[in-house]
């Protein structure tokens, strides 16, 4: 047994590490490509784009860690079948059950590093990478502050307290200067919009302040002619997803406080803790498809099975949770329920392929487990 698992542990480690290099020489690749539009703009060279790519590759292999986990799982899975080595080690009264243990034992081990870097490593990184970027591209006049935004535009020194998404900003604060340094003019505005290729500020309250006198009035709309770009504005996004898991509980539980919680934020929250679990399932969907080998189906036929199990149920379980919440259902439902899901689909999975009852089928695995100790 112990020879067994140490052989199987050993491939899966092994294909890991290869299949993550080339996920992450891949996503490199066309991270370069998708920044080199940016390329010249403000102080923003080609050895600051590759500085910036090197520190996304945290954040993009937390991204592509589940995928990367599938097909690793499914190759090595498709590679014992291929060889009739899962016949054999059936042979030797390592039962089904027995062989989900040794694999769901080292991929913990995995997905609980691929966790770590991704909600401990990759946000530190990530934010530190867009800043500098988003201050070279601005030459050093623009900075980001906890999901906000200082600007300094000729005489003009903005203040955006929150980002919303790319096109939608709130509590836009707006000082004006004159060249002996004097502030000349203050505005506020409750939310900014970009509309038709452009700006436009709603709901602002101004004052124009001078030597004598101060004018105050209030505008349903100005528009904002800014060299602000939209699509740089995920660098300071107060979006729940880029939030470090960290703050994203501090948020939460002291909205809840305040009676202010926001369900959406709560879905991502319990989306975010159960994704471990969520990436573990979905191997055990892609293992058990390799259970058919019995029935003598093609190794490329299992390979696309588990592949597209696998991802086609990781990625609707957005759609799923996100339809439950619409529908009034609480966020930790809404998010458990795909898990749940899951669960049973692995349920029908192994019914359908051992053809025979699941416990009588644990308890023989438990048996021979205990008689080979």
């Amino acid at each position: 047994m112990e020879v067994i698992y140490t052989y199987i542990r050993n491939s899966i480690v092994k294909t890991f590490f290869i299949i993550l290099f080339m996920f992450l020489v891949i996503s490199s690749f066309m991270q370069v490509l998708s920044q080199l539009k940016f390329l010249g703009k403000g102080g923003y060279d080609f050895v600051q784009l590759l500085f910036y790519v090197v520190l996304l590759m945290p954040r993009n292999l937390y991204t592509l860690f589940p995928m990367i986990a599938l097909v690793t799982v499914t190759f090595v899975m498709g590679r014992l079948m291929l060889r009739h080595e899962l016949v054999a080690i059936g042979s030797i009264g390592v039962g089904i059950f027995d062989l989900l243990k040794i694999i769901f034992k080292t991929m913990f081990y995995i997905v609980l590093l691929g966790v770590l870097i991704g909600e401990g490593l990759a946000p530190t990184l990530s934010d530190f990478a867009k800043n500098q970027r988003l201050s070279s591209f601005y030459s050093g006049t623009a900075v980001s502050v906890k999901g906000g935004l200082w600007l300094h535009e000729d005489n003009w020194y903005v203040n955006i307290g929150s980002i919303r998404d790319q096109e939608t900003l709130q509590d836009v604060y707006r000082y004006k200067v004159n060249s002996d340094g004097m502030l000349t003019r203050a505005e506020y505005a409750k939310t900014g919009t970009y509309v038709d290729d452009d700006w436009v500020l709603h709901d602002v309250s101004w004052s124009n302040i001078s030597t004598n006198k101060i004018d105050s009035g209030f505008s349903d709309a100005v528009p904002w002619s800014t060299m602000l770009d939209r699509k740089l504005l995920n660098n300071s996004s107060t979006s729940p997803a880029r939030q470090p898991l960290w703050v994203l509980i501090h948020s939460v539980m002291h909205s809840a406080k305040l009676g202010l919680q926001s369900a959406n934020d709560s879905l991502v929250f319990w989306q975010r803790i159960l994704q471990p679990f969520v990436c573990l399932l979905m191997l055990a969907i892609a293992v058990i498809i390799f259970f058919d080998f019995e029935r003598g189906e093609r190794y490329g036929i299992n390979i696309i099975k588990a592949l597209s199990l696998g991802l086609g149920f990781y990625f609707s379980r957005e759609s799923i949770s996100a339809l439950f919440l619409r529908y009034g259902f609480s966020p930790l439902f809404s998010a458990a329920l795909p898990l749940t899901i899951g669960i049973v689909l692995c349920v029908l999975l192994l019914n359908a392929y051992l053809q025979e009852n699941i416990l009588k089928r644990l308890i023989v695995s438990l048996k021979l487990r205990n008689s080979n100790e």
